[in-house]
Protein backbone atom coordinates (compact mmCIF):
# COMPACT_ATOMS: atom_id res chain seq x y z
CA UNK A 1 0.00 0.00 0.00
CA UNK A 2 1.46 3.34 -1.11
CA UNK A 3 2.31 5.85 1.59
CA UNK A 4 0.50 9.18 1.18
CA UNK A 5 2.86 12.03 0.51
CA UNK A 6 2.88 14.84 3.01
CA UNK A 7 1.86 18.19 1.49
CA UNK A 8 4.74 20.55 1.06
CA UNK A 9 4.78 23.55 3.33
CA UNK A 10 4.43 26.80 1.40
CA UNK A 11 7.64 28.73 1.14
CA UNK A 12 7.29 31.86 3.29
CA UNK A 13 7.48 35.05 1.31
CA UNK A 14 10.42 37.28 2.01
CA UNK A 15 9.42 40.69 3.33
CA UNK A 16 9.85 43.47 0.80
CA UNK A 17 13.06 45.41 1.42
CA UNK A 18 12.51 48.70 3.18
CA UNK A 19 13.14 51.85 1.21
CA UNK A 20 16.28 53.57 2.45
CA UNK A 21 15.61 56.76 4.36
CA UNK A 22 16.62 59.91 2.47
CA UNK A 23 20.02 61.22 3.45
CA UNK A 24 20.01 64.46 5.38
CA UNK A 25 22.19 67.25 3.93
CA UNK A 26 25.49 67.85 5.67
CA UNK A 27 25.38 71.25 7.38
CA UNK A 28 28.10 73.21 9.10
CA UNK A 29 27.74 74.31 12.74
CA UNK A 30 26.34 77.75 11.92
CA UNK A 31 23.77 76.37 9.43
CA UNK A 32 22.71 73.68 11.91
CA UNK A 33 22.20 76.24 14.68
CA UNK A 34 20.19 78.47 12.31
CA UNK A 35 18.03 75.51 11.24
CA UNK A 36 17.33 74.56 14.87
CA UNK A 37 16.32 78.11 15.77
CA UNK A 38 13.91 78.24 12.83
CA UNK A 39 12.44 74.86 13.79
CA UNK A 40 11.97 75.91 17.44
CA UNK A 41 10.07 79.02 16.32
CA UNK A 42 7.64 76.91 14.27
CA UNK A 43 7.46 74.08 16.81
CA UNK A 44 6.46 76.44 19.64
CA UNK A 45 3.33 77.39 17.67
CA UNK A 46 2.58 74.00 16.12
CA UNK A 47 2.91 71.65 19.12
CA UNK A 48 0.13 73.34 21.17
CA UNK A 49 -2.25 73.05 18.20
CA UNK A 50 -1.57 69.31 17.92
CA UNK A 51 -1.63 68.71 21.69
CA UNK A 52 -5.12 70.23 22.01
CA UNK A 53 -6.24 68.67 18.71
CA UNK A 54 -6.98 72.19 17.54
CA UNK A 55 -8.27 72.38 13.98
CA UNK A 56 -7.25 75.95 13.31
CA UNK A 57 -6.89 75.01 9.67
CA UNK A 58 -5.14 78.07 8.31
CA UNK A 59 -2.55 78.37 11.07
CA UNK A 60 -1.90 74.64 11.35
CA UNK A 61 -1.20 74.00 7.67
CA UNK A 62 0.61 77.23 6.93
CA UNK A 63 3.04 76.21 9.67
CA UNK A 64 3.31 72.78 8.02
CA UNK A 65 4.03 74.54 4.71
CA UNK A 66 6.79 76.55 6.41
CA UNK A 67 8.37 73.30 7.64
CA UNK A 68 8.18 71.77 4.14
CA UNK A 69 9.30 74.81 2.14
CA UNK A 70 12.31 75.77 4.23
CA UNK A 71 15.67 74.95 2.66
CA UNK A 72 16.80 72.61 4.09
CA UNK A 73 13.43 71.35 5.48
CA UNK A 74 12.86 72.28 9.13
CA UNK A 75 11.89 68.74 10.15
CA UNK A 76 15.58 67.81 9.92
CA UNK A 77 16.21 69.92 13.03
CA UNK A 78 13.71 67.72 14.88
CA UNK A 79 15.73 64.60 14.04
CA UNK A 80 13.22 63.47 11.37
CA UNK A 81 14.40 62.16 8.01
CA UNK A 82 11.33 62.91 5.85
CA UNK A 83 8.19 65.01 5.58
CA UNK A 84 6.18 61.79 5.98
CA UNK A 85 7.83 61.22 9.37
CA UNK A 86 7.05 64.82 10.37
CA UNK A 87 3.38 64.35 9.44
CA UNK A 88 3.14 61.09 11.36
CA UNK A 89 5.15 61.98 14.47
CA UNK A 90 4.36 65.68 14.92
CA UNK A 91 1.01 66.30 13.22
CA UNK A 92 -0.31 62.75 13.82
CA UNK A 93 -1.73 62.76 10.29
CA UNK A 94 -1.18 61.00 6.96
CA UNK A 95 1.28 62.72 4.62
CA UNK A 96 -1.18 62.83 1.69
CA UNK A 97 -3.81 64.53 3.82
CA UNK A 98 -1.28 67.08 5.05
CA UNK A 99 0.00 67.86 1.54
CA UNK A 100 -3.58 68.40 0.32
CA UNK A 101 -4.40 70.63 3.29
CA UNK A 102 -1.16 72.60 2.89
CA UNK A 103 -2.07 73.20 -0.75
CA UNK A 104 -5.51 74.52 0.20
CA UNK A 105 -4.16 76.67 3.06
CA UNK A 106 -1.71 78.33 0.67
CA UNK A 107 -4.45 79.65 -1.59
CA UNK A 108 -7.73 79.75 0.35
CA UNK A 109 -8.77 82.08 3.13
CA UNK A 110 -10.21 80.67 6.38
CA UNK A 111 -13.66 81.83 5.26
CA UNK A 112 -13.30 79.77 2.07
CA UNK A 113 -12.41 76.63 4.04
CA UNK A 114 -15.43 77.11 6.30
CA UNK A 115 -17.81 77.76 3.41
CA UNK A 116 -16.72 75.17 0.83
CA UNK A 117 -14.68 72.55 2.65
CA UNK A 118 -11.18 71.25 1.90
CA UNK A 119 -12.14 68.63 -0.71
CA UNK A 120 -14.11 71.05 -2.89
CA UNK A 121 -11.38 73.71 -2.69
CA UNK A 122 -8.75 71.14 -3.64
CA UNK A 123 -10.81 70.20 -6.70
CA UNK A 124 -11.32 73.89 -7.55
CA UNK A 125 -7.55 74.46 -7.43
CA UNK A 126 -7.14 71.55 -9.88
CA UNK A 127 -9.53 73.35 -12.24
CA UNK A 128 -7.73 76.70 -11.97
CA UNK A 129 -4.34 75.05 -12.52
CA UNK A 130 -5.69 73.07 -15.51
CA UNK A 131 -6.12 76.42 -17.27
CA UNK A 132 -2.44 77.23 -16.62
CA UNK A 133 -3.33 80.01 -14.22
CA UNK A 134 -0.81 80.95 -11.58
CA UNK A 135 -2.65 81.03 -8.27
CA UNK A 136 -1.54 83.44 -5.59
CA UNK A 137 -3.32 84.06 -2.32
CA UNK A 138 -5.14 87.36 -2.17
CA UNK A 139 -5.42 87.72 -5.98
CA UNK A 140 -8.52 87.37 -8.15
CA UNK A 141 -7.32 83.90 -9.26
CA UNK A 142 -7.86 82.71 -5.68
CA UNK A 143 -11.28 84.36 -5.36
CA UNK A 144 -13.21 81.16 -4.82
CA UNK A 145 -16.43 83.11 -4.13
CA UNK A 146 -16.37 84.54 -7.66
CA UNK A 147 -15.15 81.36 -9.35
CA UNK A 148 -17.43 79.77 -11.96
CA UNK A 149 -16.77 76.30 -13.39
CA UNK A 150 -18.45 74.99 -16.56
CA UNK A 151 -20.30 71.70 -16.05
CA UNK A 152 -22.89 69.76 -18.00
CA UNK A 153 -26.39 69.84 -16.47
CA UNK A 154 -29.24 68.02 -18.25
CA UNK A 155 -27.28 68.01 -21.48
CA UNK A 156 -26.49 71.73 -21.37
CA UNK A 157 -23.28 73.53 -20.40
CA UNK A 158 -23.62 75.84 -17.41
CA UNK A 159 -21.05 77.84 -15.44
CA UNK A 160 -21.88 77.40 -11.78
CA UNK A 161 -20.41 78.75 -8.50
CA UNK A 162 -18.79 76.40 -6.01
CA UNK A 163 -21.87 76.48 -3.77
CA UNK A 164 -23.85 74.70 -6.50
CA UNK A 165 -21.18 72.16 -7.48
CA UNK A 166 -20.09 68.81 -6.09
CA UNK A 167 -16.49 67.60 -5.93
CA UNK A 168 -17.43 64.89 -8.45
CA UNK A 169 -18.70 67.46 -10.97
CA UNK A 170 -15.54 69.56 -10.68
CA UNK A 171 -13.32 66.49 -11.05
CA UNK A 172 -15.26 65.42 -14.16
CA UNK A 173 -14.76 68.87 -15.71
CA UNK A 174 -11.01 68.76 -14.96
CA UNK A 175 -10.75 65.25 -16.44
CA UNK A 176 -12.68 66.30 -19.58
CA UNK A 177 -10.38 69.28 -20.12
CA UNK A 178 -7.30 67.08 -19.68
CA UNK A 179 -8.68 64.68 -22.28
CA UNK A 180 -9.20 67.56 -24.74
CA UNK A 181 -5.73 68.93 -24.05
CA UNK A 182 -4.06 65.60 -24.81
CA UNK A 183 -4.20 66.44 -28.50
CA UNK A 184 -1.55 69.08 -27.81
CA UNK A 185 2.07 68.18 -27.02
CA UNK A 186 2.30 67.84 -23.25
CA UNK A 187 4.95 69.83 -21.39
CA UNK A 188 7.12 67.84 -19.02
CA UNK A 189 5.45 68.05 -15.56
CA UNK A 190 8.74 68.80 -13.78
CA UNK A 191 9.50 71.66 -16.20
CA UNK A 192 5.98 73.04 -15.65
CA UNK A 193 6.39 72.84 -11.88
CA UNK A 194 9.76 74.62 -11.96
CA UNK A 195 8.40 77.36 -14.26
CA UNK A 196 5.53 77.91 -11.84
CA UNK A 197 7.96 78.07 -8.89
CA UNK A 198 10.01 80.76 -10.66
CA UNK A 199 7.00 82.83 -11.76
CA UNK A 200 6.09 86.28 -10.44
CA UNK A 201 9.66 87.13 -9.47
CA UNK A 202 12.83 88.35 -11.22
CA UNK A 203 13.30 84.65 -12.10
CA UNK A 204 10.17 84.66 -14.28
CA UNK A 205 12.20 85.02 -17.47
CA UNK A 206 14.52 82.06 -16.79
CA UNK A 207 14.37 79.50 -19.61
CA UNK A 208 13.77 75.91 -18.41
CA UNK A 209 14.15 72.85 -20.64
CA UNK A 210 14.62 69.11 -20.27
CA UNK A 211 16.25 66.65 -22.64
CA UNK A 212 17.34 63.05 -22.06
CA UNK A 213 16.87 63.36 -18.32
CA UNK A 214 18.91 66.56 -18.04
CA UNK A 215 17.53 69.94 -16.99
CA UNK A 216 18.91 73.12 -18.53
CA UNK A 217 18.44 76.70 -17.37
CA UNK A 218 19.27 79.97 -19.08
CA UNK A 219 19.12 83.55 -17.91
CA UNK A 220 19.42 83.23 -14.12
CA UNK A 221 20.22 86.66 -12.58
CA UNK A 222 23.44 86.32 -10.60
CA UNK A 223 22.07 88.09 -7.51
CA UNK A 224 19.10 85.68 -7.47
CA UNK A 225 21.16 82.48 -7.63
CA UNK A 226 20.47 81.40 -4.03
CA UNK A 227 16.71 81.99 -4.42
CA UNK A 228 16.81 80.17 -7.78
CA UNK A 229 18.43 77.09 -6.20
CA UNK A 230 15.89 77.16 -3.36
CA UNK A 231 12.85 77.36 -5.64
CA UNK A 232 14.08 74.68 -8.03
CA UNK A 233 14.82 72.39 -5.06
CA UNK A 234 11.31 72.88 -3.66
CA UNK A 235 9.76 72.21 -7.07
CA UNK A 236 11.81 69.04 -7.53
CA UNK A 237 10.90 67.67 -4.09
CA UNK A 238 7.22 68.36 -4.72
CA UNK A 239 7.43 66.60 -8.10
CA UNK A 240 9.14 63.56 -6.59
CA UNK A 241 6.60 63.39 -3.74
CA UNK A 242 3.72 63.34 -6.26
CA UNK A 243 5.40 60.58 -8.26
CA UNK A 244 5.94 58.53 -5.08
CA UNK A 245 2.28 58.99 -4.11
CA UNK A 246 1.15 57.85 -7.57
CA UNK A 247 3.34 54.72 -7.35
CA UNK A 248 1.86 53.86 -3.94
CA UNK A 249 -1.75 54.08 -5.18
Amino acid sequence: MATAKKPKKPTPKKPAPKKPAPEAPVLDREATAKLKRAWKAVESKLRPLVATNARVFDERYELAAEVLDHEPPLYLAAGLRSFAAFCSEVLKEDERVVRRNVRVARYAKPSHVTRYGVHKLDAAIDWIESKSKKIERGTKDADFDALRIPVEVDGAKRSLPLDELTVKQIAATVAAKAKTDRGQPAKDPLVSRIEKALAKSPLDGVSVSKSQGRLSFKGVPQEWTAEFVKRVGEAFRGHEAERAAERDE
